[in-house]
């Protein structure tokens, strides 16, 4: 895979498993162009390890030790939901992470969009709400995963 394919993934997972988003980027957007509540993937890091330091980072992903090395993405998707009101913006991205984790818990591969992501997700819901160039405003929150693709070179 590559890194924009990484990206691409992570977008079209959500899309498949959160039906209520609108509004897809796979990158960090500047301006928003597109309807809440919306998804943005950015790719914060990327590298290549021997397959132990992948066993320990994705122990539940079997034949890692017939590996030479593992590429590794670590990737925030940052998902914002109209701000108002609070307690139906903040109850839907609970619902995005509870969607998001099941799913990953029960298909490591996303549905085959990717070989396999770590169980140890992370949804951070803080700053609560966040204000764009455009002035678009809304409540947010970032889950971030990391995508592990075994290779054999």
């Amino acid at each position: 895979m590559t890194t924009d394919q990484v990206a691409a993934a992570l977008i079209a997972w959500v899309d498949a498993t959160l039906p209520a988003i609108a509004g897809f980027y796979a990158y960090p957007p500047a301006a928003k162009t597109q309807p809440l509540p919306d998804v943005s993937a950015d790719i914060e890091e990327f590298e290549i390890v021997d397959s132990g330091d992948a066993q320990a980072m994705f122990p539940l992903v079997g034949g890692l030790q017939q590996v030479v090395v593992v590429r590794v993405w670590r990737a925030s998707l940052m998902f914002m939901v109209a701000a108002d009101p609070p307690d139906l913006a903040t109850a839907t991205l609970r619902g995005f992470a509870d969607g998001l984790a099941t799913s990953a818990l029960n298909d490591m591969t996303l549905g085959g969009r990717v070989p396999s992501v770590n169980h140890r997700l992370r949804f951070d819901f803080v700053p609560a709400f966040l204000e764009f160039d455009d002035g678009t405003q809304g409540r947010a929150m970032t889950a971030t995963v990391a995508v592990a693709e075994p290779r054999n070179e």
